[in-house]
């Protein structure tokens, strides 16, 4: 009997001690993982307020998007490991939404607003006709940039009205993405940061809904196959 207790004894011994190095191991990773994204943001923001660089927008969005998945990688291990109740893994995936989110937006401050040192002062209040110039005159570049650019570059946004601010009645959802849209078109001509175009309104709120809709029509199918299941 003794050898059998000390047996259970060693292998508890062994289990614990696993188990201790398998959480600080863990705990290593997501603080890891937790720096690189500072870090990677950071050197993102050393080049974008630098006037002497001119960072492509893929380029940005590339980075952006690199520092964003390594804070998700982190709390999802810590949430995988660390957390048992629900409820505290939906906080641990909202605190990942924030903190995304801030990337986010000063990815896209930047954009519009505060890493422009060019004075612009123009504006187009006829709908479709930048989009008509640059798909008739710009080369490849200049139509992913200013079309598809402006389709994309909102539906993080709209993802984040949906699910961090819970903004999911598509009326309320409309006007706030449209006024957001607005603001920034109308700060950009007040500053002479950038073109007034209406061109731009529409793109971006057309890739806004369409980013709502798709999402919207996602989640049914998948709440549908759990009751299914």
């Amino acid at each position: 009997l003794n050898g059998e207790e000390n047996n259970i004894e060693k292998v508890i011994e062994y289990n614990e001690k696993t188990m201790k190095y398998k959480y600080n191991f863990q705990f290593k990773l997501i603080i890891l993982f937790y720096i690189l994204s500072i870090l990677t943001f950071l050197f993102y923001l050393k080049f974008e307020y630098n006037p002497n660089i001119e960072i492509n927008y893929f380029i940005r969005l590339s980075i952006t998007v690199i520092a964003s998945l390594f804070i998700f990688i982190g709390n999802k291990i810590y949430s995988n490991n660390y957390v048992e109740k629900i409820e505290d893994k939906n906080k641990i995936k909202k605190i990942s939404q924030t903190i995304i989110f801030i990337y986010y937006i000063i990815l896209i401050f930047n954009m519009v607003f505060f890493a422009r040192y060019n004075v612009v002062n123009d504006y187009n209040l006829i709908p479709f006709k930048s989009i008509s110039n640059i798909l008739k005159n710009g080369n490849t570049y200049s139509i992913i940039i200013n079309i598809f650019g402006n389709l994309f570059v909102f539906m993080p946004l709209e993802y984040f009205l949906i699910e961090l601010f819970k903004i999911r009645k598509f009326p309320l959802n409309f006007i706030i993405s449209f006024l957001i849209i607005l603001l920034i078109e109308l700060f950009q001509f007040i500053f002479k940061v950038g073109v007034l175009d209406i061109d731009d309104l529409i793109l971006c709120i057309l890739g806004m809904m369409i980013f709502y809709i798709c999402y919207n029509l996602i989640n049914k199918k998948m709440h549908s196959k759990k009751d299914d299941n």
